[in-house]
């Protein structure tokens, strides 16, 4: 009871799930403390996402350690020029672990081009690829690459049964269109 004698109706009725962070990038607080402050305001569960051959163990094992805490396993655009047979071999081994709910970050950034087109292609495929086989989600970057990313995505679509999220989406309308036709959610951030 709030103080005039109503009900207090609490600000969300369901748990919150944090879909998209990056634990390790924390600085200046300790991912012991973010995460006590996120439970304070609701958050249940956490989604620490993968970026590169180097930081997924660290997000597994983040996810290993910590209760609600989940993670990914992928490589992103940027990093795709440094995925090698070994990197492909890990992530298929780590994407098996139960803490793990879905590929990503994967997909293509035709914005910064830090990673030749053609390898973003091969590795966001590969990726792909591998979440079909483990019946596993995807998070998907897209930045400046709407009508190569929608063909992929759509060649994919009758095996990717779980979908996933076209996270930090900046497209237009056609490419948003096409995303939810194929059962994709869309993630909206401060870049829009």
């Amino acid at each position: 009871m709030s103080k005039n004698g109503r009900r207090e109706i609490p600000l969300f009725s369901h748990p919150i799930i944090e879909t998209h962070c990056h634990l390790d990038y924390l600085k200046e607080q300790g991912i012991s403390e973010i995460l006590a402050l996120s439970r304070a305001k609701g958050v249940a569960q956490v989604i620490t996402v993968s970026v590169s051959p180097e930081n997924m163990g660290t997000v597994l094992d983040t996810a290993k350690k910590y209760p609600g805490v989940y993670c990914s396993q992928g490589i992103h655009p940027h990093e795709a020029k440094n995925a090698d047979e070994e990197t492909f071999k890990q992530l298929a081994i780590n994407a098996r672990e139960e803490e793990v709910v879905a590929i990503g970050e994967i997909g293509l950034d035709f914005y910064y081009d830090k990673s030749p087109r053609k390898k973003q292609r091969e590795v966001f495929e590969r990726q792909l690829s591998l979440a079909c086989d483990l019946n596993l989600p995807v998070i998907v970057h897209s930045r400046e690459a709407d009508r190569e990313s929608s063909e992929i995505l759509f060649s994919y679509a009758s095996k990717l049964k779980r979908g996933g999220v076209i996270h930090s989406f900046t497209a237009g309308e056609d490419f948003a269109r096409k995303a939810l036709d194929l059962g994709f959610y869309l993630g909206f951030n401060g870049i829009i």
